[in-house]
């Protein structure tokens, strides 16, 4: 209930409507209200019955508007009731699956192209339009000797971490502006490529990619980094195939 309460404070904008509409239907059945007919009119030659009609039916001129009321306030509690249901499970925030596809070539000597496919897949019932991209790089082999040490021990993870922080060669992030044409509908999906340029004496590197999209108000703008969520993907990837390692231990 506190939560509840809450919320209804954030937006007390969603009560205006059928605030205004009770209101509105309140006004006419003011103005509608008309003083009843007598049951028998003195010296009428009209029946007694007709005098009967004329109330049933004032009857229901008044009562109309109150029978309105109560099918609009009955319809307005059902919605907002629906619509909490949909906010406590989330629905309305975005939710998404996050894959890399990775190749490379070389370009020189001396230089390779590593490309690297972030692939963003809508699993959610909201429209999905990322806020921020992220992709890392890192060095894994050969080994990095001058940031980790000569030799690989159980110390390089820290302290309430659970990864090795290896030595980033590439990173890259693309904001709003940058995604803005990315914009999926609930079970669509769409990649964004990154090409990264390294030495030819890098073999394997770790890969990293982080995606954060906002969730939306009704109105379908977004409603800040508070209400963020992310996915996160990694792999490692070999840049040395085996007939060029072959072909390199044999050279003098």
């Amino acid at each position: 209930m506190r939560k509840m309460l809450a919320y209804i404070r954030r937006n007390w904008w969603i009560l205006l409507l059928p605030a205004a509409m009770l209101g509105l239907n309140y006004w006419a059945w003011r103005h509608s209200l008309v003083p009843l007919p007598p049951l028998c009119v003195p010296h009428s030659t009209e029946p007694p019955g007709a005098s009967l009609v004329e109330v049933a039916k004032a009857f229901a001129d008044i009562t109309k508007p109150i029978v309105d009321i109560s099918t609009i306030l009955a319809l307005s509690v059902g919605g907002i009731w629906t619509y909490f249901l949909f906010v406590r499970k989330r629905a309305n925030y975005p939710q998404a699956n996050v894959s890399l596809k990775v190749s490379h070539v070389r370009l020189t000597d001396h230089m390779r192209l590593l490309r690297v496919g972030v692939q963003l897949e809508n699993k959610g019932n909201v429209t999905l339009a990322p806020s921020r991209m992220l992709v890392w790089v890192q060095q894994v082999l050969p080994w990095p000797a001058a940031e980790l040490g000569q030799a690989p021990n159980a110390d390089l993870v820290a302290d309430q971490e659970s990864e090795i922080d290896w030595p980033l060669l590439y990173e890259k992030e693309l904001a709003a502006p940058g995604l803005r044409y990315m914009r999926l509908e609930p079970n669509e999906s769409d990649d964004r490529q990154f090409d990264v340029l390294l030495a030819d004496n890098v073999d394997t590197v770790l890969i990293y990619t982080h995606v954060k999209a906002g969730r939306r108000s009704l109105f379908g703008k977004s409603e800040g980094e508070a209400n963020e969520v992310g996915w996160t993907a990694s792999r490692l990837h070999r840049l040395v195939d085996r007939l060029e390692r072959s072909t390199n231990a044999t050279q003098p």
